[in-house]
């Protein structure tokens, strides 16, 4: 068996300059996160033309259309579900679940989001969901944190249960082939025993 042997190049230094110095602007907000990643990629593509690493053909093949597509359609389908008034009437079902009980909530409002995450992106449901929390902690008297925290962790557990519950499945899946049952077989398990957890 053949070893591969990787020595770290200028190419390599460079590109990791530009992804640091894009993550800096995304977090300090020194400019719009929007403005970051387009000023980042216009950058590394013509530092990356001009060194020779790096091109618009590459650039393009490098994005994954399969999961912009389903990402859109999914924020397509909770603009739609939202205007029904379906996220508030659950939100408002589970409240009246726990009579005041504010572990209840925590738990409800836990799986209910984590469920949620299988179905959807993990990004899409906390979109959907955190408002309704405060808006719920809000009318309790309660402070919003734990069960925005809790949601976040479920969120994530959920989302990776399923093919289209985070954006990296979708591109796991997408590259390697892997349809939605055999993602889920394989996957779920793990997920239900860490929401158990």
């Amino acid at each position: 068996m053949e070893t591969v042997t990787t020595t770290f190049t200028l190419d390599m230094l460079i590109a990791a300059l530009i992804m640091v110095a894009s993550y800096i602007l995304i977090f300090t907000e020194v400019i719009h996160r929007t403005s970051a990643v387009i000023i980042g990629s216009v950058l590394m593509i013509v530092v990356g033309m001009a060194f020779g690493f790096y091109s618009q053909e590459t650039a393009i093949r490098s994005v994954d259309i399969n999961t912009l597509l389903l990402l859109a359609g999914m924020m397509m389908i909770v603009a739609m579900l939202r205007s029904t008034g379906a996220f508030e009437y659950l939100a408002i079902r589970i409240t009246k679940l726990t009579k005041g009980n504010n572990l209840l909530l925590l738990i409800y409002l836990g799986l209910l989001v984590g469920v949620t995450s299988m179905l959807l992106d993990n990004v899409t449901t906390i979109i959907v969901f955190a408002p309704l929390t405060v808006l719920i902690c809000r009318i309790l008297n309660i402070s919003p944190m734990p069960y925005l925290m809790t949601e976040a962790m479920f969120s994530n557990i959920g989302g990776m249960a399923t093919l289209v519950g985070d954006p990296p499945n979708i591109m796991i899946g997408s590259v390697g082939g892997i349809s939605f049952t055999r993602f889920l077989v394989h996957m779920s398990p793990m997920a239900v025993v860490t929401l158990v957890c």
